[in-house]
């Protein structure tokens, strides 16, 4: 592969498929801090050792030059990572009446994700100020801040 920035000269092509639009492993706790002061909805506090035991965020982009309230569309295997994911929070963290709680979760690492899935929904585009929603584990905040629609293609040969 060539590359024009030399500092990419080893980089190789990509061989797989996709997880996300960027995938981030957080080796510090600094991006889940970030996460936890600018998601919508409430983020739990996460204590671990970051450097031992980090977490991988899959960080999904969807934009819009219009409205943040504007449809957007999700793939099939998009849709079942965030439905079905392993990248879900714990339910002993979640309460039904205020979605997730701030809480200390100093529960051993393995009731604790390593893996989360987030929406990152950017709008308005074209105006002065961009938008920025960040939906950190989005299926707790179905029928609520987010509504999930199937869509399905049917195509039929003649």
């Amino acid at each position: 592969m060539l590359s024009v920035a030399t500092h990419f000269d080893g980089l190789s092509n990509w061989v797989g498929r996709e997880t996300a639009d960027l995938v981030y492993t957080d080796r510090t706790g600094t991006f889940t801090r970030y996460m936890t002061q600018n998601c919508v909805g409430m983020f739990p506090i996460v204590t671990r050792n970051y450097s031992t035991h980090p977490i991988e965020y899959y960080l999904e982009v969807k934009t819009s030059i219009l409205g943040c309230s504007a449809l957007f569309y999700m793939s099939n295997s998009q849709y079942k990572r965030v439905s079905h994911g392993r990248s879900r929070f714990p339910r002993s963290c979640i309460d039904t009446n205020i979605g997730l709680k701030m809480i200390n979760m100093a529960l051993p690492v393995f009731g604790q994700p390593d893996r989360v899935y987030v929406i990152m929904r950017v709008y308005n585009l074209m105006d002065d100020e961009v938008g920025l929603k960040i939906y950190v584990d989005p299926w707790r905040h179905k029928g609520t801040k987010l509504k999930f629609k199937a869509e399905k293609w049917c195509v039929t040969a003649t």
